[in-house]
């Protein structure tokens, strides 16, 4: 992955020094085990961004290791991919920075994960989406 798309992603509440610490895959990355992000950020293909608290995610289900659903209060964010199994482990920790979509939508099987798409839906979002 380019430095470009990691610096392009870091956010205001992350330092250099939180940066460097952890992991960082093609599609999501990982804060150290040692301390825990507070929001989970989206990215999404069509450049929009959606950042969740961590507190508003009470549940998380993988499903076939392709499928990848998170509920919060009134919303739903699925995921869909290839082995999402380590994605999913890592936000049962709270230690996902950002989880963000492929840029195509094809696996070229390059990646130990791949993420094809995130949709978000629900009563939460609905009043600031535009129809």
């Amino acid at each position: 992955m380019s430095s470009a798309f990691r610096q392009g992603h870091t956010d205001q509440e992350s330092t250099e020094a939180d940066f460097l610490i952890g992991e960082e895959h093609e599609y999501y990355a990982v804060h150290a085990k040692e301390s825990s992000p507070k929001r989970l950020k989206l990215y999404l293909r069509t450049s929009e961004r959606i950042s969740l608290p961590y507190s508003l995610l009470p549940i998380i289900m993988l499903v076939d290791g392709s499928k990848l659903y998170i509920k919060a209060h009134e919303l739903l964010v699925t995921i869909q991919g290839r082995n999402l199994d380590p994605l999913e482990e890592a936000l049962s920790l709270e230690h996902v920075k950002w989880i963000k979509e492929s840029p195509s939508g094809t696996d070229t099987l390059d990646a130990e994960t791949f993420v094809e798409s995130i949709t978000v839906e629900g009563k939460a979002i609905e009043k600031y989406v535009e129809p």
